[in-house]
Formats: structure tokens, C-alpha cells, sequence
């Protein structure tokens, strides 16, 4: 699955941020990878490494992902895949 993380949906003052979507698929316990789209730009790259973001907690069909650095101020294109073989 394709998203979008938008910069103005990101929540909180200070690290760890935390930004919460959608995800058709998701469950408790299956794993996500989270990879940059093929068709990010360098700065989108850029933002996304400096923000440091991992997968927080995940619930059925919701992912929240967590910035441990930088909160981002641009959007920055996401790809998830939803792993069912572990």
C-alpha cells in the first residue's frame, strides 16, 4: 500500500512524534515494512532520514509510525507492505 505522510498530520511537541493512518490489512501482530516510494525526491529522502521513523504500535486495519528526531515538515511518499509469512 501507497500513503502519504503529510507534514501537518504529525502530533506532538516534542520526540517521539507520532502520526496515525489507515492500513487496510494491518493487525496486531503481522509485521509492516515501511519504505520510502520509488518517487521520492532527495529532500523527502532527506526529511525521512532525519526524522528517524519507525512503526509504533499497530492495531486492526491503524498503524501509528513514531519520529524519534526531526518532526517532518514536508510530505513524504510511503510505501507499507503487509507481511503475512512471519
Amino acid at each position: 500500500s501507497n500513503a502519504t505522510l503529510t507534514s501537518a498530520t504529525w502530533t506532538g511537541s516534542t520526540a517521539p512524534y507520532s502520526y496515525t493512518l489507515s492500513l487496510t490489512g494491518v493487525t496486531t501482530t503481522n509485521v509492516i515494512e515501511v519504505l520510502p516510494q520509488s518517487t521520492i525526491t532527495t529532500t523527502q529522502e532527506d526529511s525521512l532520514a532525519l526524522a528517524r521513523i519507525s512503526n509504533g504500535t499497530q492495531t486492526t486495519n491503524s498503524i501509528t509510525l513514531l519520529a524519534y528526531n526531526t518532526k517532518p515538515t514536508i510530505d513524504i511518499p510511503i510505501t507499507f507492505i503487509i507481511r503475512g509469512d512471519i
